[in-house]
């Protein structure tokens, strides 16, 4: 995914799946805010949670406020359940410790 211009609006639309993992400075520039619509599936397997995680450490860098739109987990969340990341391979999608399935999130 590159980065683009909305047709309708002109904006620019930076993707965080290519170049840049973590929002650069210059993307926050003319911003008061950033919403993440964090879309949960009740599984930590997607980059949602790191992608959420390197934006809000680069909105603290910069100063930029940052609201996150969060769901009820759809999995009940009684327990944690399947395999946990490991704590020394900071990946891309796997860069936090935490199990695979999200408990009480």
């Amino acid at each position: 995914m590159n980065n683009s211009v909305d047709a309708r609006t002109g904006l620019p639309v930076y993707s965080l799946y290519s170049e840049h993992t973590k929002p650069a400075r210059e993307m926050f520039d003319g911003l008061d805010l950033i919403v993440v619509d964090l879309q949960d599936i009740g599984a930590r397997c997607y980059t949602f949670a790191w992608t959420m995680s390197l934006m809000l450490e680069a909105c603290a860098e910069a100063g930029l406020e940052m609201l996150v739109l969060d769901r009820p987990n759809p999995s009940t969340a009684l327990s944690c359940a399947g395999c946990w990341s490991s704590r020394t391979a900071r990946r891309w999608s796997a860069g936090m410790t935490a199990s695979c399935r999200l408990c009480m999130a």
